[in-house]
């Protein structure tokens, strides 16, 4: 069963937590995603600030829900690139919650959720960042351009002493 969902010009695997605008992904955190996930199992129909504090943060867990959750749908209307006074995506129903508005292309079963990534599979995201960076740096210092950044004060000074000299 597909976990993938469209809206507009996005598409989303509820599975995965991956987000994509035409095909190109869109860098999400986790708990925006969940948010997302949340209110596309639901679209057209209100979903509670206190129903998304508990899929969110569950009632164990004691935080500031009013302010994570003002931040969540911040970051998620952000990725979106989502305007909160003219939106396209996610409706804010003063004092009371949220609506998912976008008109939704694979409608999402509702026994479907969307999980916190686990720190393994958010583990693997960041090595091929490290990797990317590791090999940036290796190669900058197997060109040369270390060598050549020392040179330069030494040349500098050298033109300034000139400078100083013809005048």
């Amino acid at each position: 069963m597909s976990t993938r969902v469209s809206f507009g010009e996005f598409a989303a695997d509820l599975t995965t937590g991956q987000l994509w605008r035409n095909g190109i992904s869109v860098p999400l955190q986790d708990l925006p995603f969940r948010l997302l996930a949340t209110l596309v199992e639901r679209p057209g129909e209100l979903v509670t600030r206190t129903e998304l504090s508990g899929r969110l943060w569950g009632s164990e867990t004691y935080v500031d829900a009013t302010a994570g959750l003002n931040t969540a749908v911040a970051k998620l209307r952000e990725a979106l690139g989502d305007d909160p006074d003219a939106p396209r995506y996610i409706e804010t129903i003063p004092k009371r919650g949220y609506r998912f508005i976008g008109a939704i292309s694979k409608p999402v079963p509702p026994h479907v959720t969307a999980e916190p990534l686990s720190p393994i599979r958010a583990e693997r995201r960041r090595w091929p960042v490290v990797a990317f960076i590791s090999k940036s740096r290796l190669h900058f210092a197997q060109s040369g351009c270390c060598a050549e950044a020392k040179r330069q004060p030494e040349y500098y000074s050298r033109a300034r002493s000139r400078q100083r000299a013809d005048a």
